[in-house]
């Protein structure tokens, strides 16, 4: 009657406390004493007693524990949710792929792909600083010596091959270098802070901005964190009367391919104008800068209220987080053409 009390009250079984062994033992040593009591009740004496004390004490750590750990208040679909952002944030699988194999190529090595998805990466042709970049970060001999890297980009891998993920050394390497030489005017370097491109990817002429942000983590308790993440905005039109384009298409238009050549003369022009009027821009991209710092917050606040314990205030809890956004740096801007217009 204990246990099914018990069950019916946590809705899981608490099993008796106490070994077998000592439990049969009391329970015939009550029996017996029970017998020489002319018919006492097993519930009125000590052992029943001890058993049943410690047997609520185990009930009570247990209802403790389901408090303290349960998951009955987490959502399936916000963690989805959650976990959808932090795949966007980091990049897939894919990503990783288009961009090891495009940085490759654009650093004047070979790419080669090989049977059942894996791909051969030849560093011959990249510049030694990048060579070495690459083998003394990552892999070293392995990676290099033989002059190529078989390598994958999604699991499982077979025997001799590498798996490529976004926080692999070999991958970090790659993109730290070309970020790097992009940033400097003095340095060659495949990747380009500007240009202007004509595709059939728009009707009308669009400029892309890849943004830097950076956040202040102020918590309650002290200290503050900085956190950066990388974002793309786009608007239609020139800088002076933009209309500004969802996220979700300014991402798709980072897929853009070429159409057609522009003379440099042109590229030069547009470049000028949108460097002329980027003081025009400032306020759309402080604004974008508080959108995602709240929505930060907001996620954080999220995160914690599923993983208080209960009985906390939520209210006192979610508020031990500030997230305050500095100015967004401007890392790069890309004027896109409508393809067939002068």
């Amino acid at each position: 009657r204990k246990s099914r009390t018990i069950r019916h009250r946590l809705g899981i079984h608490v099993p008796v406390p106490g070994t077998t062994e000592d439990l049969v033992e009391e329970l015939v040593r009550e029996a017996l004493v029970a017998r020489a009591a002319q018919g006492r009740l097993f519930e009125e004496g000590p052992v029943a007693q001890r058993l049943g004390l410690a047997w609520e004490d185990a009930a009570e750590r247990e209802r403790r524990s389901q408090s303290r750990f349960a998951q009955r208040s987490i959502h399936p679909e916000e963690v989805a949710a959650e976990l959808d952002a932090a795949r966007s944030a980091i990049g897939s699988d894919a990503d990783v792929a288009a961009f090891v194999t495009g940085a490759f190529r654009a650093w004047g090595a070979a790419v080669r792909s090989l049977p059942g998805g894996s791909v051969a990466l030849y560093p011959d042709g990249m510049p030694g600083a990048l060579r070495a970049a690459l083998g003394d970060r990552a892999l070293g001999d392995r990676a290099l010596g033989d002059g190529a890297l078989r390598a994958r980009f999604a699991l499982p891998v077979a025997e001799g091959e590498t798996y490529l993920a976004r926080t692999h050394p070999f991958v970090a390497a790659l993109a730290a270098h070309t970020l790097d030489a992009a940033l400097d005017p003095l340095s060659p370097a495949p990747a380009r802070r500007a240009a202007v491109l004509r595709t059939d990817a728009v009707a009308r002429r669009t400029t892309l901005l890849l943004l830097r942000l950076r956040f202040d983590l102020e918590r309650s308790e002290g200290g503050t964190l900085l956190a950066e993440d990388a974002g793309v905005l786009a608007f239609e039109g020139p800088p002076e009367e933009p209309l500004w384009l969802p996220e979700e298409t300014a991402r798709a238009l980072l897929d853009a391919t070429p159409a057609g050549n522009v003379e440099a003369d042109q590229a030069r022009h547009f470049l000028a104008r949108l460097s002329a009027g980027e003081a025009l821009l400032t306020p759309a991209l402080e604004a974008e800068g508080r959108r995602r710092a709240e929505a930060l917050e907001a996620a954080h606040r999220r995160v914690r209220q599923a993983a208080r314990p209960a009985g906390h205030d939520a209210g006192r809890l979610g508020a031990r987080l500030g997230v305050r956004a500095h100015s967004p740096d401007v890392l790069g801007t890309y004027v896109l053409l409508p393809a067939g217009t002068p």
